[in-house]
């Protein structure tokens, strides 16, 4: 049955509204164009009640005037509970942009699972997750909270959802999927990679151990959930060695971002199992970035730049600070596809291609997944309560929102074989 949200005055709160993906977020409810080239985005929904918070109000105040007058602003720091809940119990959805989110999202989760407010955000910490799940699972039984609902994780998410879901429309209804690959391609022109942000997360990451349940690892490629009977197979663990994929004809390496992608999938298949739904009992899911030559691949092979150097390069300037990120002429020519390969049980399995694709992925098309993500909360609702994932909580919903706002969930090929040297991709 959908869950019905209370009557509450605003529709969404965007916590961390000043910084650089926050910004975007707050440029994309106003259906502000001008601040988006790689992608178009819809004119602001009519009647649309919007609030803003963050920690700052002098920075705050600028994009409360864009939005129009009277928009309410929150000031509130992020360990501040009364504050937050200020906001919380006022709103139907919380929009969390405000990373790291092991810094700066305990008390704005804990608050939404309490007082039954809708949570999305654009988290890309694995652990972390796991955490919140564990602390705060038990008090969400109002509401739904959907972490991961930015690049990292929708078109990987969604995009497995929407190759499975046309796959059984095709093969049929019960037919069991025994594994989705994703290809992930990533056009990036110079200067248009992590934002401050991003790289300030990624330094949280390396340099703060999060506490987890004994016998969870932070790299366990089941860390929220839906291991296999059989235990970790090979095809579970992250990529790490540049490969030739037969089936789409390219060079292939790690995916920098997989180990965080691929255990949302595993847990919406998880969940799905739970309500006799899932994927299938044997299911796989692999990701990793595609590369323009064998060269290409054997360097996204190679280990991670320190966490020491990292920050001396942001010192230095050569690396943007938090709030800093890629500058809107940049973006216009960046873009992104992820490309899923569905393939059915059996000794001769059926196989489809689906794609999804868009403009500028990190903080354009980030901030349009977000955003949608808690619309499609807001006044749709949801079947679920509790953590949850784009894929099981909004489905089908948040597809069509998404593609109408001009994201392309699209299938490219269905049928007993692929076809040589990936031509249909």
């Amino acid at each position: 049955h959908l869950l019905k949200m209370e009557a509450r005055p605003l529709d969404v709160v965007v916590w961390g509204c000043t910084g650089f993906t926050g910004q975007l977020v707050v440029a994309y409810l106003n259906g502000d164009q001008s601040s988006f080239s790689s992608c178009r985005i819809p004119a602001k929904i009519k009647n649309l009640n919007i609030g803003l918070a963050g920690r700052n109000a002098s920075k705050i105040a600028p994009l409360a005037a864009a939005c129009g007058p009277n928009t309410p602003v929150f000031v509130a720091n992020s360990d501040d509970k009364d504050a937050i809940d200020a906001f919380v119990k006022k709103t139907k959805c919380v929009i969390a942009v405000a990373g790291p989110f092991a810094l700066y999202g305990n008390q704005v989760v804990e608050s939404c699972a309490r007082l039954g407010t809708h949570y999305v955000d654009i988290n890309g910490e694995a652990a972390w997750h796991r955490t919140m799940i564990e602390k705060y699972g038990h008090l969400a039984n109002k509401s739904v909270l959907v972490p991961a609902c930015g690049y990292d994780s929708i078109p990987s998410d969604l995009g497995a959802y929407f190759a499975v879901s046309k796959f059984r429309a095709l093969a049929g209804n019960k037919k069991p999927v025994r594994a989705v690959r994703c290809y992930q391609e990533m056009k990036v022109e110079k200067g248009g990679g992590f934002s401050g942000g991003s790289l300030a997360t990624g330094l949280v990451q390396e340099k703060t151990a999060t506490e987890l349940p004994p016998g969870i690892a932070p790299d366990d490629p089941f860390i929220l959930g839906g291991k296999r009977e059989s235990g970790i197979r090979k095809e579970d663990l992250p990529v790490d060695a540049a490969n030739f994929s037969k089936e789409i004809g390219k060079w292939t390496g790690p995916f920098i971002m997989g180990p965080t992608n691929s255990p949302i999938v595993r847990r919406s298949n998880h969940l799905l199992e739970n309500r006799s739904l899932g994927y299938g009992s044997n299911f796989a899911y692999t990701e990793v970035a595609v590369a323009k030559d064998q060269k290409g691949a054997e360097k996204l092979a190679r280990p991670p730049v320190p966490p020491a150097v990292i920050q001396s390069m942001i010192e230095a300037g050569r690396l943007p600070k938090p709030g800093q990120g890629p500058p809107i002429d940049i973006r216009q020519k960046c873009s992104f596809k992820a490309t899923h390969v569905c393939e059915g049980e059996g000794h001769t399995p059926q196989y489809l291609v689906a794609t999804v694709s868009g403009g500028e992925a990190g903080y354009e098309e980030t901030a349009k997944m977000v955003a949608e993500a808690g619309l499609c909360l807001a006044l749709h609702g949801s079947t679920q309560v509790g953590f949850s994932t784009p894929a099981v909580a909004m489905g089908d919903t948040l597809i069509d929102r998404l593609s109408t706002a001009g994201i392309k969930f699209v299938v490219q090929h269905y049928g007993s074989s692929l076809q040589a040297g990936g031509a249909h991709l």
